[in-house]
Formats: structure tokens, sequence, C-alpha cells
């Protein structure tokens, strides 16, 4: 069994070499089996499709909490003592990024963040406790690590804390007092924890990845290598579009070996097991599904390990 991969960037319907189209499918006759063909590359021939997998393009979605500041002044104890001193603890890890921001002593990069405020009576209201602790954690932002990390805002007492990088994610928000000698937790949220009943700290978004973006082609697919990026680079029509969003799809691909497979090896009969990653351009990527379903004869089916064209 001889196995390998490929990964392809479709930008077009029509090759830039020839002018001809770019992916195109033959039907089938008596001498073969219904043929995809992608110009340059490739000729995947029925029934030797294996399987093909579809996953749509999704943009990024920055992790997002906020702090309730009417619950946080309502969950202080009665006997509470002003001015009350406190603070909103931070931690923000990574996931599918390395950035030497967060680098740490652990294996896992990540940081703490503390934002301060004080409470200096009891009349203070909701709204303008939000905006002393967005005020202060705007300021404590730049003077950290000398660029924005979180857009903070606050609205009718509540704020808003939202990550300005995709792989960024809130790995635990806790709020505290100051007792002097010591600190008092208000309210704590972990990343994935639950049963959690406390109504100071929510979750707005956890944060995705963006998928089929030009960010996670060039950063994990194409790197802006000289080989990608030099004037006399063979795959210069491949290179990711700015703005641009990429759908995925896999073809599986099953095929005897050789043009005599029989005489390929002793007494075994040997095949090639390949699987092909193509990122589509959504602007061409209903013309590319066409052709595939011309070829393997169903069009894509959700969530259906059953069907030859799935869609994940």
């Amino acid at each position: 069994m001889f196995n390998f991969a490929t990964t392809t960037i479709i930008n077009s319907d029509t090759d830039v070499r020839s002018d001809k189209a770019l992916f195109s499918s033959i039907e089938a006759d008596d001498k073969h089996g219904a043929i995809l063909r992608i110009k340059r590359d490739f000729t995947f021939e029925m029934p030797y499709i294996q399987k093909v997998y579809k996953r749509v393009a999704a943009e990024a979605v920055p992790a997002q909490v906020t702090v309730n500041c009417a619950e946080l002044i309502k969950a202080l104890p009665a006997n509470t003592i002003y001015p009350l001193s406190g603070r909103i603890g931070l931690y923000v890890a990574l996931e599918g990024s390395e950035e030497s921001v967060f680098a740490n002593d652990f294996y896992q990069k990540g940081l703490p963040f503390s934002i301060g405020y004080c409470i200096k009576s009891a009349d203070v209201t909701a709204t303008e406790l939000g905006e002393q602790i967005a005020k202060t954690a705007n300021k404590f932002n730049l003077a950290t690590v000398g660029r924005r990390l979180f857009d903070v805002t606050a609205k009718a007492g509540v704020v808003t804390f939202k990550c300005t990088d995709e792989y960024m994610r809130f790995k635990a928000v806790v709020v505290l007092t100051d007792l002097g000698d010591s600190e008092e937790e208000v309210a704590h949220l972990f990343d994935g924890e639950q049963g959690n009943t406390q109504t100071v700290i929510t979750v707005v978004n956890r944060g995705t990845n963006g998928f089929g973006t030009f960010r996670h082609l060039v950063k994990d697919l194409r790197l802006p290598t000289a080989m990608n990026t030099n004037w006399t680079a063979l795959r210069q029509s491949e290179r990711p579009v700015p703005g641009a969003l990429y759908n995925q799809y896999i073809i599986y691909y099953k095929a005897p070996s050789g043009t005599n497979p029989s005489l390929v090896a002793v007494g075994h009969e040997t095949q090639s097991k390949t699987a092909h990653v193509f990122w589509v351009r959504q602007d061409y990527a209903t013309a590319f599904e066409a052709v595939v379903t011309e070829v393997v004869g169903a069009a894509a089916v959700k969530n259906d390990p059953t069907a030859i064209f799935e869609e994940v």
C-alpha cells in the first residue's frame, strides 16, 4: 500500500496557463468510469473515489466575556466596610497559536491579567463601577504589552472584555475583594466549567479560530516563504486571497498501482491510497461541487457517514 497526501488551493474556475476549465467531469464509457479532472494535477476516476468530505469556511469568532457590576455589588457581603478595593483576574491562553507575547514558564502559553477597582461607598452605582473598570483595563492593556489585547467597554453597568486575536481564550475569570491580608472571592468562572450558578460573569463567546480564512491558510498551509512568494513561484495562482473564504474538500482515493497491478509485486496486488485536500474559494465552490456531484453521483449530505459525499 502506497500513501501520500496533497494540498491544492483553487482561486478560479479557469486555468491561468491555458485559459481552459480548471475543473471538469468526464462521463463514464465502456473504457473507464466517470472522471473528475483538475487540470495540471489530478484525475480521479470512479469507482476508486472512496469518500469526499466537505467543510464550509467560517470566520473567526473572538472570545468575549462580561462582568455584571450590578450583580457584583449585590454579591458583596451585607457587612461590607467601605471603601472596598478588589480586582478582576483574567487568565488568557492560546489555542492554535504560539505567540511569544504569551510565553511563560509552562508548556502551554498563557498570561494572567489583573484589573483593580475601588468601591468608595455603598452609593456607588453599577454604571459608575463599570466605567471605572473599563477605564483602568484599557490603560493597563497598553502599558503591559504595547498593544491592545482586549477591547474593553462598559454599558449600563456591564463590562465587556473582547479579545483582539482569534487564538486567545479566557481560561479563568475571577472577581476578588481585598481584605487587607488576604483576598475573598466574589465569583469565578473557569473554561468548560459545569454547574456554576453565579450571575456576575458570563461567557458570550468562548472563541473560535477561523477556518478557510486568509490568515488560517497562510499560517497553517501556505507560509510566506520564498518558494511561495518569489516571482518564479510555480504556484502563484494558488496564493490565498486576503478577505476570501475557502471551503475545504477532501477526496480519499484508492486505486491499483502501476499499469499492470498484478505484476507489481510477487503474489500480491498493490494499491495506492491517497488523500487530496482542495481549498476552493467560495466564489467557485458551487461550481466545484456540481462537478464533484456529477462524478460521484450524489450531492453533499450533512453529517451522514454512509454518504460518499459528506458535509461535516
